[in-house]
């Protein structure tokens, strides 16, 4: 048996905490594998930020609720991107640069703080469906449909022509493909996170691909 390092250290994170802090943003959906960087300027989310880097650094990205500028109060989808923050600079002004690694999707299930940012009890969505020839045939499709509106559009994103060369699981390529092809509406990223299925995951994106190419023909 080697000898055991003593540089080496393990940390167990595999277990999604029960608790996190809510970060609602109008215009993002955090998926997993996605890094999203984020400027943090608002004295609540700094101090949630702070709070974060003393502890576990996990934290929730949700969706407000279409309509929300109306809204008395903006109020977040109940499904949401969990992450962890990978990176935090604070700047001399007191705001944050950090990025946030996408790890899974989670459903609250109720809030336990509101002031000065919120806190809430989550669960952790598990994706359903395995790498079955199905799913490996349907994520097929949806490759050739993007590489038919990236030969119309050569312009689109670098990083997603790139995920299409490296990744391989169905549900892998329908989040990259969810978090990056640009025609998506916020609301279609939304509805895509909040499926459970990987299968409906990919019926849903090759429709709406669909849609696109009929556009571009």
């Amino acid at each position: 048996m080697p000898p055991e390092d003593p540089d080496f250290e393990f940390i167990d994170q595999s277990q999604a905490p029960r608790e996190i802090p809510i970060f609602p943003l109008p215009n993002v959906v955090l998926f997993p594998n996605m890094a999203l960087p984020l400027h943090i300027f608002e004295e609540r989310y700094k101090r949630m930020v702070h709070d974060c880097l003393k502890s576990d650094r996990y934290l929730g990205i949700f969706l407000l609720r279409q309509g929300w500028e109306q809204a008395p109060e903006p109020i977040p989808y109940d499904v949401g991107g969990f992450g962890q923050i990978a990176r935090a600079v604070k700047l001399p002004t007191g705001n944050y640069e950090i990025v946030v690694r996408g790890l899974g999707r989670v459903r609250v299930i109720s809030y336990i703080q509101e002031i000065p940012y919120r806190r809430a009890l989550v669960e952790l969505q598990e994706d359903k469906g395995d790498d079955s020839a199905e799913l490996r045939g349907q994520a097929a499709s949806m490759v050739e449909r993007l590489k038919k509106i990236l030969a119309l559009r050569p312009g689109v994103v670098a990083e997603l022509q790139t995920h299409l060369k490296l990744l391989a699981s169905p549900r892998d390529l329908a989040y990259a493909v969810a978090a990056h092809y640009p025609d998506l509406t916020i609301y279609e990223r939304q509805s895509v996170l909040e499926l459970g299925a990987v299968e409906a995951q990919l019926a849903k994106i090759n429709r709406l691909l669909n849609r696109d190419l009929a556009r571009l023909n």
